[in-house]
């Protein structure tokens, strides 16, 4: 219900430095929801700031760009190719940048793309990055994503 109150404002945040993760957790938010209309309003919104750099506190924890936050928009609305672009381009950026962690979850959230959207190809690639996700979480303890790992590796 809380998400609707923002959403009815059209996800009016201040844009100020709190802007990139208060809109990145709203995204994470749609897509967990699997809110149509909340995503599409989130993904034009933020598109425009795909490149900027999320960052928390000063900065205590650097997400990454809105490219991920997006790929997770545009795969709630079935955008599959715009969805594999800005995990990629996220992929990409986090590895060069050492930020394991949430390359981690994008290399998840990237098969979880490829599964759904379902060509050929997609099954084999998808389960290459969720052997390297898994690899990664069980060297750094990521309990909870290594569940989601098997869930989605048995779907």
């Amino acid at each position: 219900e809380h998400f609707d109150v923002l959403a009815a404002t059209d996800f009016d945040l201040p844009f100020d430095s709190n802007w990139g993760v208060g809109m990145a957790i709203l995204c994470f938010a749609a897509a967990q929801l699997r809110h149509r209309e909340g995503a599409a309003a989130l993904y034009e919104r933020m598109l425009p700031y795909a490149d900027m750099v999320i960052t928390v506190g000063m900065p205590a924890e650097v997400i990454g760009p809105c490219h991920l936050p997006l790929a997770m928009t545009a795969a709630t609305l079935g955008r599959w190719d715009e969805a594999e672009r800005h995990a990629e381009t996220a992929l990409a950026w986090l590895d060069d940048a050492g930020g394991r962690m949430w390359a981690t979850q994008t290399r998840y959230r990237l098969a979880t793309v490829l599964h759904d959207r379902g060509r050929p190809g997609d099954a084999e690639r998808a389960a290459t990055l969720l052997a390297e996700a898994r690899a990664t979480s069980e060297e750094l303890g990521f309990p909870r994503l290594i569940e989601r790992l098997d869930e989605l590796e048995r779907a």
